[in-house]
């Protein structure tokens, strides 16, 4: 996906970035979410060998109850949407403008502008950049650049 690219391009929708930087443990991805409540997090893979971890953090997400109050995003070279679908990514983007027009409409559906896509349960915290997109976590943590 290129996390610098998305998360350039999510600053200028003027939405906040926390970067939790490379090789993140997926218990590290569980503390983000809980600390920092992002109604995105996306996790990119540049190795087939480190995909296995976007499986783990999906799965110690709903381990720690809180799988259902944040869509998962994934992508990166070895990324594909048959993996996405086998893991339960919310969605997948072979690439950094196709990560932002996803999560766009994630959020723009979360609004109540599109049924097909499942939101977050604790709503969206809003206003923010595109539209209400409050916060994202990745290897990146997007928070609504004006505050809570």
């Amino acid at each position: 996906m290129g996390k610098e690219r998305v998360g350039t391009r999510v600053k200028g929708g003027g939405v906040g970035v926390v970067d939790l930087g490379t090789d993140v443990k997926p218990t590290r991805f569980v503390e983000a979410v809980a600390a920092e409540k992002p109604d995105i997090l996306m996790m990119s893979a540049l190795l087939t060998t480190t995909m296995t971890s976007m499986r783990e953090t999906i799965a110690a997400l709903g381990e720690a109850g809180l799988r259902d109050v944040v869509r998962v995003g994934i992508g990166g070279a070895p990324v594909t949407q048959r993996f996405a679908d086998e893991i339960g990514a919310d969605f997948y983007a072979p690439d950094a403008t196709g990560a932002v027009g996803k999560a766009k409409g994630v959020m723009a559906a979360c609004q109540g502008r599109v049924l097909s896509v499942p939101c977050p349960r604790r709503g969206n915290r809003g206003p923010g950049g595109w539209g209400g997109l409050g916060q994202w976590i990745a290897s990146l943590v997007f928070r609504d650049g004006g505050g809570r």
